[in-house]
C-alpha cells in the first residue's frame, strides 16, 4: 500500500500471490452483511455510500478460485475508483481453469516403475 502524494490522490494498493479465495465474496445471494436478500426473500437495501478515498489496484494472482469448481489462471488486473467508491476504469486478464482444478482428491504418491535400460549404440 502506498498513501496519497498528494491531498484528493489515490492510494495505490498491489496485491499479488499464488491464491485468491474469492468464494467468501461471491457466494449466495444475502450471505454477506448488506446482502441482497434477507431469510424471509425480502430485498434490503445497500448500505449508505460513504465518502473514502480514490484507490488504484493493481492485482496478480496466479489462480483465484469462485467457488462452484470454478477458477481462473494467470489473473491479472487494474482498477481505479473514485473517491465514492464508483469503479472509474478496470481492466483484467486471465484464463479460465479446467473443471476440477483444486476439487479433486490429492493425486496418490508417485512410486517409481521398474528402470528400464538406457538405449545403447555399438560402434
Amino acid at each position: 500500500m502506498r498513501p496519497p502524494d498528494r491531498a484528493g490522490a489515490a492510494w495505490a494498493i498491489a496485491l499479488r500471490g499464488p491464491l485468491a479465495d474469492l468464494r467468501p465474496v461471491l457466494g449466495p445471494p444475502g450471505h454477506a452483511e448488506g446482502g441482497a436478500v434477507r431469510p424471509d426473500g425480502a430485498a434490503t437495501g445497500a448500505p449508505a455510500a460513504e465518502g473514502g478515498p480514490p484507490l488504484t489496484l493493481d492485482l496478480r494472482f496466479d489462480r483465484v478460485t469462485m467457488g462452484g469448481d470454478r477458477n481462473l489462471l494467470g489473473v491479472q488486473a487494474w482498477a481505479r475508483t473514485d473517491a465514492r467508491g464508483v469503479l472509474r476504469e478496470a481492466q483484467a486478464t486471465g484464463r479460465t481453469a479446467a473443471r476440477g482444478l483444486g476439487s479433486a482428491p490429492p493425486a496418490p504418491a508417485c512410486r517409481p516403475g521398474p528402470a528400464s535400460p538406457a538405449p545403447s549404440s555399438s560402434p
